[in-house]
């Protein structure tokens, strides 16, 4: 009998242990977010208990949606939401900016306008690591360095940067 409560009591804490960890897991950003916050467990935040979060604290009329003095779980996921669609847009717009600059690199050096880049004008344009990196970047080995190449050029550096900062 000591055996069936003792092995019983296992089964509990092991499956309580289970089911807390699968709330957690559950929860959205915004749950955590405010459970870190909330001092006073009433899942809404004050201006006191964000005394401490200057960011938050300094937005909080303009969070506060529906101007109750709290801030809700709903209205942080509002400016989570926000926050995503700002960072997507920022990221279109840094690639359009990096093919911007791609075309724009071409186009100063391709002195004879034919949307390609000779050795011998990578060596006038004195860009000291395009001509190092001539032969690397005309993958093609055709003399000329395309619009095409560069930006695989650039892909594969950003690409490195990327690894660089995750290691």
């Amino acid at each position: 009998m000591k055996k069936i409560m003792f092995v019983l009591g296992i089964s509990l804490v092991a499956t309580a242990t289970t089911f807390a960890q699968e709330e957690k897991k559950s929860k959205l950003p915004a749950d955590r977010f405010i459970e870190k916050l909330d001092t006073n467990k009433d899942h809404k935040l004050s201006k006191e208990e964000l005394k401490d979060h200057k960011r938050m604290a300094a937005k909080f009329e303009e969070i506060d949606t529906n101007n109750d003095n709290f801030i809700s779980e709903d209205e942080v996921t509002s400016v989570l939401k926000k926050k995503r669609k700002m960072s997507a847009k920022h990221h279109r717009e840094m690639a359009q900016k990096r093919h911007e600059k791609v075309r724009s690199t071409l186009s100063e050096i391709d002195t004879n306008n034919d949307k390609q880049i000779s050795k011998a004008e990578a060596e006038k344009s004195n860009r000291k690591r395009l001509v190092e990196n001539f032969d690397k970047i005309d993958t093609n080995n055709d003399g000329l360095i395309t619009q095409e190449e560069m930006k695989a050029v650039r892909a594969k550096f950003k690409e490195r940067e990327l690894k660089k900062r995750k290691s």
